[in-house]
């Protein structure tokens, strides 16, 4: 804050005219305007509106009088004069000698109790960066000279300790935290759970890995199952600050509104996890092969499903029968992604078996389809060769996330989706992912 502003903020700008006010402010001011304030002292009192503004006018305030200096804002505009339009060389702001960003930067870091940051020095202090890098070459130089230690930079917590600390505060209140909550528990029992709402993306991404970080927990831990907040969702108020929307039953973190509940995790069936509040007894391949079909389902197809226990069969195939296409469908499992082996020389009799009877049944086109959580280039062009002489027109590479992205959008905007467009994404062999 420079001089000019000092003295009118001292001053009672009701109080005074604003001649008066005027050499006040050149009188706390540092600045070579002898001639100024001695042509101001010349001048009589005057009590009009329009005396005062021919005062200023007459004293070297050049401004337009119609713009009026009564009052509070009338002594703002003559503090804005004094420092912008008279004596503009000596007013410009001269840069700060080395012991005085020091003397500085030592009162922020006993205000602040640790050494600030760049970005938090610069806003207390006011200090610019071209006056740091006039004197030192990076601002840790700064920091060193003061006789401090740079902020270290912070690897990123593991994910088991965040799950860790998040699980003490859980077991503290009985439930699930609000944001509130969660921010006085880092005070009082020092957990490291400030980052959790940006750590995956968003707290319901958050919560569904730590739901399935519970599974594997301690009895004792894995009570937290049992706690009421999963349905919470996220809100934000008329600050800005993220807070918790009212609880509604049976809501899965991360919904997604146009997909179908049962295709909410169907990414996380195809690594071979158990999706959240599963049961244990859950079989992942079949639930797998199942959810798979009803995604096809969902997009129109008409679905038979022929799967484990019916010989050597796909799992599904998809019907088409007014646009006369056809899908032979087989789901993969994979943690790791789908690799080709050697047990899936039964993809040739698939193609052959079943190409051959919906060709009979009047389907035209017949695509074969493998559905898993990601693939590669080389798999899909063995594969196309493999079943080169079969009745397949072309192999497709679904994985489960791009499939549950077609569903949502064909749900999202049905109006418009026609399963004869769908095909046209079906054309080529090809790897559709995300």
């Amino acid at each position: 804050m420079n001089a000019a502003q000092r003295g009118w903020q001292g001053a009672s700008v009701g109080a005074v005219s604003a001649k008066t006010f005027l050499v006040f402010v050149l009188a706390r001011t540092e600045l070579d305007l002898a001639p100024v304030r001695a042509a101001v002292e010349r001048r009589p009192p005057e009590r009009s509106g329009v005396g005062k503004r021919r005062a200023a006018f007459r004293a070297g305030l050049l401004f337009r009088p119609s713009y009026g200096c009564q009052g509070a804002y009338g002594k703002a505009v003559i503090v804005r004069f004094v420092r912008k339009t008279l004596a503009p060389n000596q007013m410009s702001n001269q840069r700060r000698t080395r012991e005085e960003i020091l003397n500085i930067f030592q009162a922020c870091q006993a205000k602040a109790g640790k050494p600030p940051g760049r970005e938090v020095f610069f806003k207390l202090s006011g200090v610019k960066a071209s006056e740091i890098s006039y004197y030192w070459p990076r601002y840790s130089e700064l920091v060193k000279e003061a006789g401090a230690q740079p902020n270290e930079f912070q690897l990123k917590l593991p994910d088991e300790e965040v799950f860790q600390d998040y699980a003490k505060v859980c077991l503290r209140l009985r439930k699930l935290p609000t944001h509130a909550e969660l921010r006085i528990a880092q005070r009082e029992i020092k957990t490291r759970t400030y980052g959790v709402y940006e750590r995956f993306g968003g707290i319901d991404e958050f919560r569904a890995k730590f739901h399935n970080w519970l599974q594997a927990s301690t009895p004792e831990i894995k009570t937290i199952l049992e706690f009421d907040g999963w349905g919470q969702t996220i809100a934000e108020n008329n600050n800005g600050s993220p807070e918790f929307a009212q609880e509604t039953a049976n809501v899965h973190p991360g919904l997604r509104p146009f997909l179908p509940s049962n295709l909410q995790y169907l990414d996380v069936l195809a690594r071979g996890e158990r999706p959240p509040f599963e049961p244990a007894s859950l079989s992942l391949s079949t639930a797998f092969e199942k959810r798979t079909a009803d995604a096809f389902r969902s997009l129109g197809f008409e679905i038979k499903s022929l799967g484990q226990g019916t010989g050597r069969n796909a799992d599904v195939l998809a019907l088409a029968p007014r646009e006369r296409f056809a899908l032979i469908i087989d789901a993969k499992v994979r943690t790791k992604g789908y690799e080709l082996g050697t047990e899936d020389r039964k993809f040739l009799e698939y193609a052959r078996n079943h190409g051959t009877e919906l060709k009979r049944q009047g389907f035209e086109n017949i695509y074969f389809v493998v559905v898993c959580g990601g693939f590669r280039e080389g798999d899909l062009k063995k594969l196309t060769e493999y079943l080169s002489g079969s009745p397949i027109r072309s192999v497709d590479l679904i994985t489960a996330s791009a499939l549950m992205r077609l569903v949502e959008e064909s749900i999202q905007y049905r109006s418009t989706f026609s399963l004869a467009d769908f095909e046209k994404h079906l054309f080529g062999n090809k790897i559709i992912a995300k």
